[in-house]
């Protein structure tokens, strides 16, 4: 005789879909990280500007843009190791998140939040706030925002898995 009582309602589809775009992202995350090790910092300085050879007459904007992404990036490989090791780690923990979502537990979408703070502002506690460009923060925090609250649409189907799991 079947128990149909505790029986766990199906995944909605938003929830399958946010959750198989962050595992991508995460996976890609976690994959740079350990592949950034194996190969370890850059040890020369290039700059964008030369790397992309703009002619003398570029957009100004785009050449401080340029600049501002160089001294982001250099300030980045100044703390190597730090900076991947974090970044490992922070996937796993958005990896774990989306493991919880997929489950039905609505902790992993604390979790998730948790991860997403903690990815913006691994940023500030490495590099100089003058020297982080505000187009990266400004776009991944509206992806962040934008992803919390899709999850978030998610939370009653999460909460209600809770309340009909088995005690036994």
């Amino acid at each position: 005789m079947k128990n149909y009582f505790f029986q766990k309602k199906r995944t909605p589809p938003l929830l399958m879909i946010l959750c198989i775009l962050t595992l991508i992202s995460t996976s890609l995350t976690l994959l740079g990280g350990v592949v950034s090790l194996l190969f370890g910092p850059t040890k020369e300085k290039q700059s964008l500007t030369l790397a992309y050879k703009l002619p003398n007459d570029a957009n100004p904007d785009l050449v401080d843009s340029l600049e501002q992404l160089d001294i982001f990036l250099g300030a980045i490989n100044e703390h190597f190791y730090f900076y991947n090791f974090a970044s490992i780690l922070l996937a796993s923990i958005g990896i774990i998140a989306v493991q919880k979502m997929l489950s039905g537990k609505s902790l992993g979408f604390h979790l998730y939040i948790i991860y997403s703070i903690i990815s913006i502002a691994q940023y500030y506690i490495l590099i100089p706030i003058s020297e982080i460009p505000s187009f990266y923060i400004i776009t991944n925090l509206a992806f962040s925002i934008f992803y919390i609250f899709l999850y978030s649409l998610n939370l009653k189907w999460m909460n209600n898995q809770i309340e009909n799991e088995n005690p036994f």
